[in-house]
């Protein structure tokens, strides 16, 4: 069974920790990792003293089963 995982992060920098934690903690190919924009805003860009550069970014990655979809699900609420 594929399932989709999302989570959302207010700054590039918390996405970019929560691919890497992906990547290194539960070998996901980076292949498999989605990045995107989670509003209409553009999400590049410097920060701004907030930490923030538009709107939040979101992460999501496709899992085939129930058991790993858990563990990482676990692993990235652990970051937020």
């Amino acid at each position: 069974m594929s399932k989709t995982i999302e989570r959302s992060y207010p700054t590039r920098r918390d996405a970019d920790l929560a691919i890497e934690h992906l990547v290194q903690q539960f070998g996901i190919e980076r292949t498999d990792i989605f990045v995107a924009s989670a509003g209409r805003d553009a999400s590049a860009g410097p920060e701004t003293e907030e930490g923030r550069a538009g709107a939040p970014i979101t992460v999501s990655v496709d899992v085939q089963s129930d058991k790993q979809a858990r563990l990482i699900e676990n692993g990235l609420d652990e970051l937020s």
